[in-house]
């Protein structure tokens, strides 16, 4: 392996401001082990870069703001321009990637030259095409493809592993069982030699599943070497950690996994070693956009602030164009709507005590209150990517209150500022400017809100809320009713309440007793629910004791059961009445659809729910879809994952609206939940609460989840599924404050209120307008339906739901791999559009109203 040329002088701490101590521990912890001098004994360049599959390591920029640094690479990527990449980081993974010493490579028959059996395969390996995934059929539409143990294709050695994929819907693996893992190991060192010819959309991965002694499946890392464009043999190398419990690997050679389209790969020298590490480093981000030319005044003031879309992830790498530079910063807004201003500021060299604040907005009609704007600096933290991967990534995640900031050199820092228009503010455009200052001197950015002459309708009917808990950060009294007002003023109409009854319950002489207290959980809920102001039925997936209680009268299927249950349900719709609680809708097993062993419970308990007399809801069934005719019958409220796929991950236009046709004849309803659940996506937080209910028919929307309780929600807790953080709480001398997929959720429901305020104003129109409404009814619908038609949600396999970047997943002249570009959702427009969309309506609804 060549040396990374790298003098320990180049690296140099960058010092940021409001690190949580967890977080602060860890970049140290990453720190200390630095070793710039590393080789391997293979051969290879330093590791590889993964892109998205979980549980591998892989490079991008900002490991975390103190290790910060930045040096021109002779490295050029494949289809960019030269790039910088984290000098820190670089030693990091070159330093981190190495097994803890000359280890045996945990796989048997690794380069596949044995055969000693006879039977014409490499032993200890297995090829499988017709069924390759739970859920698949033997009368699927499957091509066997063209798969070989490859004798004139190899790297080294006189065979290789070969898939070739000629079809989108094929896909084929080779694998071997049974790789066994030294205990006590925490993370593990995989790395393979492969070739790529004809990938168009199809990818190679080399997957491993976790599997317990008793063979049972605890996880798995289908992409942690992911290679999705042609490449010559190349070296790639990733880091996986096994979850607890993990006795031995499954792992597979998959050509195609996602099904995505042809491609041949071959593999070669496949290695799974230990590694010394106890937790896994976090990966890096790459903008190749070159540094547009500056002017002599910015190069001197040692900054230059530049306009973003609040859509897009500023990362701390993203480089701006010159078309961002000096920059108007605009917006539109009805009374009483809130609108964010977004943009950033570049460092050209270290930058101290960086704040931004905005001068008063006049217009015509006077001026705006002063404290009408809310400024805020976008505080970045070491994150799970995504909850299917414990990749770990320093992001943006939250909006903190505006306080200075320093900044490295050669990186971007982020500003959110929310504009509250009042509700009695007078239309006309409000003029004004932001100040950017920092120690090395300052900028002026102008600002104009424009106040629409229109009125926002509240649609009736919809349904937006947060999967949220009783439980909170905080002991002071009001705090339940803090959070769900706060929810309330991003647009949600009511809560996704997740928990149990909280109440003693009694059978006495055949009927159910429950010990009301006035502080029982669905009490305090109820009560905090009608203080925050929600307008629909509150939506309760309930916990596990109602069921308990039941199962302590009798079995399942028994009488005794189901008076039980019906019996707490009966005393609950009492007590709702006599507090004037809003409707509830019950849900009475979450997934069942997907884990099948809730679902016989499910059925049983949504026949006993009906029986009483109330609506039910069910979610997953896209998941698993077998048994949704079966439980139809039983349900009012059909919750789809993701959207409008009849089977995840599959969009069939045609199929999904005769079911939506099918639905609304029955009097279902139907709602999409975790479309976005990261809480640092804003574009698909957005769109997933408006335009995406709008084009499928659905009339709600459930996002996972408002707030996770954990001991440190600024710290990088590599060790849970996934911190999900919608509100950061004050905690010490953390301020908090909403994510941005918060903020970005509360524009999604507004896209749908501008929506709904020109369909109803459409059919007024039409009803009793003049003869001008009329046309502009007709042109607006068919601009409005031209728009909509060209989402296209046959990209939406997977999880890309959760965004894709823009430069996909490059690989250097070095092997190694790398997430590259912009965050973007597939299949809908670009981050503009979006604003010029609801232009459109704002103009008709004005025109029309």
């Amino acid at each position: 392996m060549r040396e990374a040329r790298i003098s320990r002088s180049g690296l140099r701490a960058r010092a940021c401001l409001r690190k949580s101590e967890a977080s602060h521990a860890a970049c140290v912890r990453w720190r200390a082990r630095l070793s710039p001098g590393w080789r391997s004994g293979t051969g290879e360049v330093a590791p590889s870069l993964r892109g998205k599959g979980p549980s591998s390591a892989l490079l991008r920029e900002g490991l975390a703001r103190p290790l910060h640094t930045t040096y021109r690479s002779n490295t050029v990527l494949h289809g960019f321009a030269r790039t910088s990449i984290s000098l820190a980081v670089l030693l990091v993974v070159v330093s981190l990637c190495a097994p803890a010493s000359a280890q045996e490579n945990l796989v048997a028959n690794p380069g596949f030259e044995q055969d000693e059996d006879g039977d014409g395969t490499p032993d200890g390996w297995s090829f499988a095409w017709k069924r390759t995934k739970q859920g698949d059929t033997e009368d699927m539409d499957r091509q066997e493809p063209d798969w070989a143990w490859d004798d004139q294709e190899f790297r080294q050695g006189a065979r290789s592993l070969r898939i070739g994929i000629k079809r989108a819907q094929d896909d084929g693996v080779w694998s071997q069982e049974r790789v066994m893992i030294p205990e006590g190991v925490k993370v593990l060192r995989i790395g393979a030699w492969l070739k790529v010819e004809g990938a168009e959309g199809g990818a190679a991965d080399v997957a491993v599943v976790f599997q317990a002694k008793d063979n049972k499946w605890l996880g798995a890392d289908y992409e942690c070497l992911h290679v999705a464009q042609d490449t010559p043999w190349k070296r790639f190398v990733g880091l996986c950690q096994p979850p607890k419990g993990t006795h031995h690997l499954r792992v597979r050679f998959w050509v195609n996994f996602r099904r995505r389209g042809p491609i041949t790969a071959w593999l070669d020298d496949l290695s799974i070693e230990p590694t010394d590490l106890k937790e896994m480093p976090p990966l890096t981000h790459i903008d190749p956009t070159p540094m547009p030319e500056l002017s002599a005044a910015d190069r001197e003031r040692g900054f230059v602030p530049f306009a973003v879309n609040y859509l897009d992830v500023v990362m701390p790498a993203i480089v701006p164009t010159a078309e961002q530079f000096s920059p108007t910063l605009r917006a539109f807004a009805a009374p009483g709507e809130r609108e964010p201003i977004s943009f950033a500021v570049r460092a050209l060299k270290d930058l101290e005590a960086l704040s931004a604040s905005v001068s008063t907005l006049k217009g015509d009609a006077g001026a705006l209150p002063a404290d009408c704007v809310e400024p805020g600096v976008v505080r970045c933290l070491v994150r799970k990517v995504h909850p299917r991967t414990s990749d770990m990534l320093s992001l943006p995640a939250f909006i903190e209150p505006m306080h200075p900031v320093n900044v490295a050199a050669d990186t971007s820092q982020w500003f959110w500022f929310t504009v509250h228009v009042p509700k009695d503010a007078q239309p006309g455009t409000y003029r004004g400017s932001i100040t950017v200052t920092a120690a090395v001197g300052s900028a002026e950015i102008p600002v104009e809100v424009e106040v629409l002459p229109i009125r926002l309708m509240h649609p009736e009917g919809m349904s937006w809320g947060m999967y949220d808990y009783v439980r909170t950060y905080s002991d002071e009294p009001g705090a339940l009713e803090e959070k769900w007002r706060d929810q309330a003023e991003h647009g949600m109409t009511t809560v996704g309440l997740c928990g149990n009854l909280g109440a003693e319950m009694d059978m006495r002489g055949g009927r159910v007793v429950i010990a009301w207290t006035g502080e029982t959980d669905f009490e305090r809920a109820m009560a905090a629910y009608r203080a925050a102001g929600f307008t629909e039925p509150v939506q309760w997936l309930m916990g596990g004791d109602v069921g308990k209680f039941a199962a302590s009268q009798g079995a399942l299927d028994s009488q005794e059961y189901a008076d039980a249950y019906a019996g707490v349900i009966r005393a609950v719709l009492a007590k709702g009445r006599q507090e004037a609680w809003p409707e509830i809708i019950f849900q009475p097993v979450d997934e069942a659809f997907e884990h099948r062993p809730r679902f016989e419970k499910m059925l049983r308990e949504m026949q006993i729910l009906k029986g009483v007399g109330v609506r039910v809801e069910a979610d997953g069934m896209n998941g698993h879809p077998d048994g949704l005719e079966e439980a139809l019958p039983l349900m009012d409220y059909l919750n789809f994952h993701d959207g409008p796929f009849l089977k995840r991950g599959v969009y069939d236009a045609e199929a999904w609206q005769e079911f939506r046709d099918r639905m609304a004849a029955l009097g279902k309803t139907i709602w999409f939940y975790n479309v976005e659940i990261s809480g640092h996506r804003p574009e698909t937080a957005r769109f997933s609460q408006g335009f995406h209910l709008w084009i499928n028919g659905a009339k709600g929307a459930f996002t996972w989840s408002y707030r996770s309780v954990v001991p440190d929600p600024y710290g990088p807790n590599p060790e849970r599924k996934f911190v999900f953080m919608h509100r950061y709480p004050p905690m010490g001398e953390e301020a908090g404050g909403p994510s941005i997929g918060f903020e970005a959720l509360r524009e999604g429901i507004d896209d749908y209120r501008y929506l709904y305020t020109w369909d109803e104003l459409c059919k007024r129109a039409l009803a009793g307008g003049t003869a001008e409404q009329k046309r502009i009814v007709a042109e607006s619908r068919a601009w409005i339906a031209a728009r909509m038609a060209e989402v296209d949600y046959s990209k939406w396999a997977g999880w890309p739901t959760q965004g894709e970047w823009t430069g996909g997943e490059t690989v250097t002249e070095d092997g190694q791999k790398a997430v590259v570009g912009h965050l973007k959702t597939p299949g809908v427009w670009d981050y503009d559009e979006y604003d010029s969309i609801r232009r459109h309506l704002a103009g008709w609804i004005a025109k029309l109203q």
